[in-house]
C-alpha cells in the first residue's frame, strides 16, 4: 500500500461490568500506510479508572483513499469485503486476554497498543484495473508492549520545567490541528537529543533552547 486513508469514527473500551467509554474525542482521518514502522501516541486522559477487558474500533470507508503500487506507480484501488461487496464501514472487536486487561488507576498510566496489520488483513490483485483490494481487517492489541517502532508524540508545547527536567505537550496526533487528546509530560536526561529550530542540542541545553523557543 502507498496510501490507506480511512476515517476512524469511534474507539471504545469496555469494562467487565459492561460500562462503555468512548476514548476518541473527535473522529479522525488516518493513513495506516504511514504506520507500518511508526507508532503514533495519543492519550485519552478522560478514561475513568477501572479494568477494561475489550473494545471496538469503527472504520468508515465512505471517503477512503486506497492506493497500491503497480510497477512503481501509486494507483487508486477498489476495496471490497470478503464477499466482494463494497465496504462502507467496518467495526472491529478488540479482545484482551484475562491476564492482560487494560488497568487505569491513579498514578498508574496504562499503554494500549493497537496495530492494524495491513498485510494480514488484505489481499491485493493488481492484475486488473483498477486494482482490487479484498479486506478482512485484523487488529493486534497489546498492553504495555515492547515496541521496536519509532514512537511519535506530536502537539503544541505547553510548558517547560527546567528544575524537574520535563516539558508538557498537548497531544495532537495524526497531524490534527485541533481537538483535545490529553496532555503528556516528557522527562529529559543528559542523553536526550533535541533539534530546536534546526539546531541540535543534548540534555538540559536542549530543554533551555526549547523553553526559549516556546516563550
Amino acid at each position: 500500500f502507498i496510501r490507506y486513508s480511512v476515517d476512524i469514527l469511534s474507539l471504545t473500551l469496555e469494562k467487565a461490568n459492561g460500562t462503555v467509554v468512548e476514548t476518541l474525542p473527535n473522529a479522525a482521518t488516518l493513513d495506516f500506510a504511514q504506520y507500518v514502522n511508526l507508532t503514533e501516541f495519543f492519550t485519552a486522559a478522560q478514561i475513568p479508572n477501572g479494568s477494561y477487558v475489550r473494545g471496538t474500533i469503527t472504520l468508515d470507508y465512505t471517503n477512503a483513499d486506497i492506493q497500491v503500487e503497480v510497477d512503481g506507480i501509486a494507483v487508486p484501488a477498489t476495496i471490497v469485503d470478503a464477499d466482494g461487496n463494497p465496504i462502507t464501514s467496518y467495526e472491529l472487536d478488540i479482545e484482551l486476554e484475562d491476564q492482560h486487561h487494560l488497568v487505569v488507576a491513579p498514578g498508574r498510566p496504562g499503554l494500549l497498543n493497537i496495530d492494524f496489520d495491513l498485510e494480514a488483513s488484505h489481499e491485493v490483485d493488481t492484475s486488473q484495473s483498477p486494482p482490487l483490494v479484498t479486506a478482512m481487517p485484523f487488529l493486534v492489541a497489546d498492553i504495555d508492549p515492547v515496541d521496536e517502532k519509532d514512537i511519535r508524540l506530536r502537539g503544541p508545547l505547553v510548558s517547560v520545567d527546567l528544575d524537574a527536567l520535563t516539558y508538557d505537550i498537548n497531544v495532537r496526533p495524526w497531524h490534527r490541528r485541533d481537538g483535545n487528546f490529553g496532555r503528556v509530560t516528557v522527562h529529559v536526561d543528559d542523553a536526550t537529543e533535541f533539534e530546536v529550530n534546526g539546531t541540535p542540542y543534548t540534555g538540559i541545553e536542549g530543554l533551555r533552547a526549547l523553553d526559549t523557543a516556546g516563550s
